[in-house]
């Protein structure tokens, strides 16, 4: 499934967010955020910036939470 505004973007069915390289940035940063990788709390959020909701939003599903962030 590719974006509707025809800039080619790919869906991710898994975390449900669009994405333009190889492989869902979203799936592959909320791995890294469960092993540890980006750190807990504020320093998580400072190091993912602007992709924190949706990656936070793919571990929480990942995790069996219901909480969602705005994306």
């Amino acid at each position: 499934m590719s974006c509707n505004c025809g800039c080619n973007a790919r869906y991710c069915n898994t975390c449900g967010n669009y994405y333009q390289a190889s492989g869902c940035p979203i799936c592959a940063k909320a791995s890294l955020v469960l092993a540890g990788k980006y750190g807990v709390g504020n320093e998580r959020k400072r190091n993912l910036g602007s992709q924190y909701n949706a990656v936070q939003n793919e571990v929480n599903r990942r995790l069996g939470i219901a909480k969602r962030y705005p994306v």
